[in-house]
């Protein structure tokens, strides 16, 4: 049986697992919206990575004020 440490070990891999991929497709779904009033030709990274991290910082900030 798992309890104690080990517990909060798991739990804390399963949410960063879970988090994430709620963050990544928010992210997406942030840029699809964009999408449909401006064309977004390059690929670059940046056009992934910040709506990613503002999904996230939107996601942290909802959790530490709940």
């Amino acid at each position: 049986m798992i309890s104690g440490k080990w517990a909060l070990v798991i739990l804390t891999l399963s949410l960063i697992n879970s988090d994430t991929l709620n963050a990544y497709t928010g992210a997406f779904q942030a840029l699809a919206l964009g999408n449909m009033w401006r064309r977004f030709k390059s690929v670059s990274v940046m056009l992934r990575v910040v709506p990613f991290i503002c999904v996230m910082a939107v996601g942290v900030l909802i959790a530490l004020l709940g």
